[in-house]
């Protein structure tokens, strides 16, 4: 009855859930009323279209997944399998970051660890942890006070970038306030809204824009910056093969803030999973090797 109410949290769809289990959907069905019979303790409210998880649901959902990994963790070990990660990991990350950092980690784990089975989310939004269902997520930057537990796994610089061309036709800024009049390629993903963000005399300083293309994603944002349209201001792992190869070069770096911290992060400590500890661990192996 647990792992059906896990997979049925998880997927959001006793349907879903069924064919995960490989169940009826009506044998599901019998299992979840039966549990909260047994819990005497409503966990999803039901309509004719869609399932609503209870607070109750939600707790029962964290610490039935955490008895389960820990179940799973016990057989591996008996089997004499201790350093090998079974089950599901779903993580969420930035696109841009996914793509160029986190999927090399996540294939590396994969050949490591053949029965982990990944479900990797890559999207720029905010992903709520608890109502999707997800073990862990990356995010760049300062968190802002919450409940939520985060692990540094490194650190991003952010770099102003333009190509060859495009400085000959234009010219190359002295000083960040010169981009406000300059051709200017703004990712919408920015929580500064349409302002750079730079450094002058270890003070903030922030560039107001009129964006000659707003793109939402650094990816968008460096790859127009390759084709000589303007300056991006993304963060370095969005540009790093493009300035390698000379396609982009970076201008104003006396004047860029200091670097970002990325985090994993995750609901609570005590729901730190084995699987959760090592993906930590092998995100700061890669980023600093």
């Amino acid at each position: 009855m647990m792992r059906a109410y896990i997979a049925v949290y998880e997927q959001g769809s006793m349907t879903k859930a069924a064919r995960i289990l490989g169940k009826t959907k009506a044998l599901v069905s019998t299992h979840i009323t039966r549990l909260e019979d047994l819990l005497e303790t409503r966990l999803i409210t039901r309509s004719t279209r869609s399932l609503h998880f209870t607070q109750a649901g939600k707790t029962y959902y964290l610490q039935s997944k955490q008895i389960i990994d820990n179940i799973t963790s016990l057989e591996a070990s008996l089997k004499q399998r201790e350093t090998e990660l079974v089950g599901r990991l779903r993580i969420s990350a930035p696109t841009t970051y996914g793509e160029q950092k986190l999927i090399p980690v996540l294939a590396k784990m994969m050949t490591q660890h053949p029965q982990l089975n990944l479900d990797i989310v890559l999207t720029d939004r905010y992903v709520d942890l608890v109502e999707e269902g997800f073990d862990a997520a990356i995010r760049i930057g300062h968190l802002p006070d919450s409940t939520l537990i985060a692990i540094k796994v490194g650190e991003v610089n952010m770099c102003c970038c333009a190509s060859a061309q495009a400085l000959d036709r234009i010219k190359s800024p002295q000083h960040p306030q010169e981009l406000s009049e300059l051709p200017c390629i703004h990712d919408t993903n920015s929580n500064q809204g349409r302002q750079w963000l730079f450094y002058e005399n270890n003070s903030p300083l922030k560039v107001k824009l009129s964006p000659l293309i707003t793109a939402n994603g650094a990816a968008a944002a460096a790859n127009l910056a390759k084709h000589h349209v303007g300056f991006c201001y993304v963060p370095d792992f969005a540009v790093e093969s493009f300035i390698k190869t000379d396609r982009l070069y970076s201008v104003l770096e006396s004047y860029l803030p200091p670097p970002l911290p990325i985090n994993l992060i995750f609901t609570h400590r005590q729901y730190l999973s084995h699987k959760v500890r090592v993906l930590a661990n092998e995100i700061k192996a890669y980023l600093y090797q």
